[in-house]
């Protein structure tokens, strides 16, 4: 217990945050820096009413499913979606009268592309799921956070995170690269 409330500093017990624009962790074939300029919204209820005008080209998919870019919709929960575009999304805010709600979420997560020639190596070291048999739901466990996951062009594997999780993540895969 603290014996002197005023004298406590409770940030120092969180690892600081890096400066993300910056950011980039290199380990024994591997590396992980953030990617900026995604716009996101979490759509909850039936999704398929939002999915189809804001994104039409696109399908929801799970844990490790192949997208040829950064756009997609990664099914998070049964009736959840995160929908990721590298452009604005035009789909308001607010509940839709076909039965679904939708929440701006840009910055509320952070997105993690890992590549490399170990980059499957380092991910199976944060998930007890195999890579190669995916799940429907892309919303998994990677290093004790909940993370979407998915593969995008060339084998980069993008791990999105809820901002308030990205430091944790960040000295996890710092700790990979020691």
């Amino acid at each position: 217990m603290v014996d002197d409330l005023k004298a406590y500093d409770a940030a120092v017990k969180w690892s600081p945050l890096p400066v993300w624009e910056q950011a980039v962790i290199s380990g024994e074939g591997f590396s992980v820096r953030p990617l900026f300029g995604l716009h996101r919204l979490l759509v909850s209820g039936k999704t398929a009413g939002a999915i189809k005008p804001a994104m039409p080209a696109e399908k929801p998919i799970g844990f490790m499913a192949e997208t040829s870019d950064e756009n997609a919709v990664l099914q998070i929960a049964r009736d959840r979606v995160l929908m990721i575009s590298n452009r604005p999304l035009e789909l308001s805010p607010g509940w839709h009268k076909q039965g679904f709600a939708v929440s701006e979420a840009s910055d509320a997560w952070l997105c993690l592309e890992l590549t490399g020639e170990n980059r499957m190596s380092v991910l199976s070291q944060g998930t007890s799921l195999d890579p190669a048999s995916g799940s429907p739901s892309a919303m998994v466990q990677f290093a004790g956070v909940p993370c979407a996951i998915h593969q995008a062009r060339g084998g980069r594997i993008l791990l999105h995170v809820e901002c308030g999780q990205a430091a944790y993540l960040w000295a996890w895969f710092s700790g990979c690269s020691s």
